[in-house]
This record gives structure tokens, sequence and C-alpha cells, in this order.
């Protein structure tokens, strides 16, 4: 399911390098921009990644990462930390 691709796609991103690198950064990128309900849904997987992850805000300007923060603002219920663990990632910038 999408747990078990997330989990796929996360191990090809921590081995990634050069132009794959790049373009699986942009990729994570757009799915935090663009897609942050699918995001909180599969944090638990992308959690077992952080170390890996902090690396996804380095390249986008400051902004452009506060303004993906501002998309989990108030999408997760009280008590949810998703929400607030995916902020401080891009906050962290």
């Amino acid at each position: 399911g999408n747990a078990a691709a997330a989990e796929r796609y996360l191990c090809i991103y921590d081995r990634a390098n050069g132009e794959y690198g790049e373009y699986i950064d942009d990729q994570l990128e757009k799915l935090f921009r663009e897609y942050p309900q699918r995001v909180v849904e599969l944090w638990p997987v992308f959690r077992t990644h952080l170390k890996e992850l902090e690396a996804v805000p380095d390249d986008i300007p400051r902004d452009a990462s506060q303004r993906i923060a501002a998309k989990y603002e108030n999408l997760c219920e009280s008590g949810d930390n998703r929400c607030a663990e995916i902020r401080r990632l891009f906050r962290s910038r």
C-alpha cells in the first residue's frame, strides 16, 4: 500500500546522490508542499527517516519553507503531534 511505497521511496532517498538526489529532493519538497494531508497520513513512515529528511528544507528558500510549515498549522487534531513535528522540520531553517 501507500506506506510500503513511501518506505521504498524514502530508502531510495537515503541513498540517492547527484542528479537523482536533486530530483528526489525536488519531489519530496513538492510532496510536503502540495499534499500535506498525505504527508500527515504517512508521517509514521516518514518519521523513521527523520534524520535524512532534515536535509529536505536545506535548498528551499526560507520564505517557501515557512509557507510549507504553515500548511500544517491547523491540519492535525489537538494532541496529534504529527503536524508539529513536520512544522519543526521546516521551521528549523
